[in-house]
């Protein structure tokens, strides 16, 4: 079984047997085909897995984050969100943690924010040194966007229990109240 799919960052994926390599636009195999699950190549780095244990690597298979956690995001903002024993948090592109494993799940940094969900189950914002800028106090938020423009769409728990859409602004105040 042999397939490919498109190509990011001059590489383009490739199947034998059940794992992911990679191989250059002129059909040279770059990364040989080891990974269970291997994303595209996005600023020469790619979120790969083997028997469950996640982590990124660079174009010569050096393991930017080792193959540690139990899962990764893609890296944005310069951050990649990592996932380990139910906790996440952020590493910077040499696989250091900069913002440490404590929330109980987190969305990518957009624009120099990350939507994160507490343990408790609120939501908030933080930036990109892990400080929280804007935490939801009512409890009522139940998933947080990332910032696009200068909005998020955020999803709030009603009274009567029936959910509703709005955004809010930076500013973290209403541009458009939670009814639809």
């Amino acid at each position: 079984e042999c397939g490919s799919d498109y190509g990011y960052d001059g590489l383009a994926r490739f199947m034998v047997g059940g794992k992911t390599g990679f191989i250059s636009g002129n059909g040279s195999v770059i990364i040989d085909a080891q990974y269970d699950y291997a994303d595209r190549f996005v600023d020469g780095l790619a979120v790969v897995a083997i028997e469950g244990r996640w982590g990124v690597t660079d174009r010569r298979t050096e393991p930017a984050v080792p193959l540690q956690y139990d899962g990764v995001l893609r890296f944005q903002d310069g951050f990649a969100a990592v996932e380990r024993e139910g906790l996440c948090g952020f590493v910077d592109r040499r696989g250091r943690e900069v913002v440490p494993l404590r929330f109980k799940s987190v969305r990518s940094s957009h624009n120099g924010f990350a939507a994160v969900q507490f343990p408790d189950d609120r939501w908030g914002y933080i930036d990109k040194r892990g400080e929280i800028v804007w935490f939801d106090e009512t409890g009522r938020v139940t998933m947080l966007g990332d910032f696009h423009e200068q909005y998020a769409r955020v999803r709030v728990r009603m009274d009567n229990e029936r959910q509703a859409w709005g955004y809010l602004t930076r500013a973290y105040r209403w541009r458009l109240e939670p009814v639809y």
